[in-house]
């Protein structure tokens, strides 16, 4: 069994919906990808339990961390617009997994506190769900 430190996880975005990914893990502490499938439920008359099928999948990417004006570019960019992303939880590695999808972002936010770092806040709806691949 192999675990991996989240320090190697990492997140590519490209504003422009294709696969020039801009890599703005270094700019971030937190990358929560969360991905569900509906259960659609299909009991019949005379069922003693529950019985469902699976519904349409659906996600969301929370990211939290620091500003700077790349990474500040680069959300920016993805206002209004279907942008891609590589999520690559283990790092970059032949073997590893990867996902890519598409997303929306749907908030993004800059906090200023007089005592701290500025940071940042983004959320991202998945468009079309996610695929997994193995990284070659």
């Amino acid at each position: 069994m192999t675990f991996y430190h989240g320090i190697v996880s990492t997140l590519e975005i490209d504003p422009a919906g294709g696969t020039s990914y801009t890599d703005v893990s270094q700019y971030l502490e937190n990358i929560d990808e969360d991905v569900n499938v509906q259960a659609i439920d299909v009991t019949t008359l005379g069922d003693t339990a529950k019985n469902h099928i699976p519904g349409l999948e659906d996600g969301k990417f929370k990211l939290k961390g620091f500003f700077d004006p790349t990474v500040d570019g680069v959300l920016a960019s993805c206002k209004r617009v279907i942008a891609s992303f590589r999520y690559r939880p283990a790092g970059a590695g032949t073997g590893l997994p990867q996902y890519t999808g598409q997303v929306i972002l749907s908030s993004y936010t800059i906090d200023s506190v007089v005592k701290d770092a500025v940071s940042i806040k983004a959320e991202f709806t998945i468009s079309g769900g996610t695929t997994r691949t193995v990284q070659s």
